[in-house]
C-alpha cells in the first residue's frame, strides 16, 4: 500500500510539473521575515519616512551600498545618500516594491536575496532593476549589510 501511495504521489508531481502548475515548497520563516523587512522599508519610501526606509540597513561602519559605479560605506553615509534623494524628489516618491527572484539562507545569521525592484511613480516613468542584498540577523532582526543595486 505504501508503494501505491508513493507511486501516486510521484505521478501527481510529474503531471503537475508537465502541466505547468508549479509545485511550491513551503516558504521559510526566514524568507517571510526578510520580506516583511523589505515591505516595511518600501512603506517608508512611499511615506517619505527616511528613518523607516533606512532602518533596513545595519547600523555599522562596514555596511556597504553599491550603485552603478559608486561604493558607499557605513550606515551614516548610506543614510546621507538617501537623504539627498528624499530631499531632491518633489512630490510623490512613488510605490517601491522588491520581488524576490531568489532567497538563500547562508547560515544561521546570514541570507542572500536576489531581487527585482520596481518604483512606480505618477510624475515620471517607472524604474526597475536588479538588486543583490546580503542580510545579517542580529538581536533586532534582519538588516542589510551589503546592497548592490543596479
Amino acid at each position: 500500500m505504501n508503494r501505491r501511495f508513493l507511486g501516486a504521489a510521484l505521478l501527481c508531481t510529474v503531471l503537475l510539473s508537465v502541466s505547468g502548475v508549479a509545485v511550491t515548497e513551503p516558504v521559510s520563516r526566514e524568507k517571510q521575515q526578510v520580506q516583511a523587512v523589505l515591505d516595511d522599508s518600501a512603506a517608508g519610501w512611499r511615506g517619505r519616512d527616511i528613518a523607516r526606509f533606512i532602518a533596513i540597513y545595519e547600523r555599522g561602519a562596514d555596511t556597504v551600498y553599491v550603485s552603478h559605479d559608486t561604493v558607499t560605506s557605513g550606515f551614516d553615509a548610506i543614510r546621507a545618500v538617501y537623504a539627498e534623494r528624499f530631499h531632491s524628489t518633489a512630490g510623490d516618491m512613488g510605490t517601491l516594491s522588491v520581488r524576490m527572484l531568489s532567497f538563500r539562507v547562508l547560515d544561521h545569521d546570514h541570507a542572500s536575496v536576489l531581487g527585482q525592484y520596481r518604483l512606480v511613480r505618477s510624475n515620471s516613468p517607472d524604474a526597475t532593476g536588479i538588486t543583490s542584498l546580503l542580510f545579517h540577523r542580529g538581536k533586532s532582526g534582519w538588516h542589510i549589510i551589503a546592497d548592490h543595486t543596479d
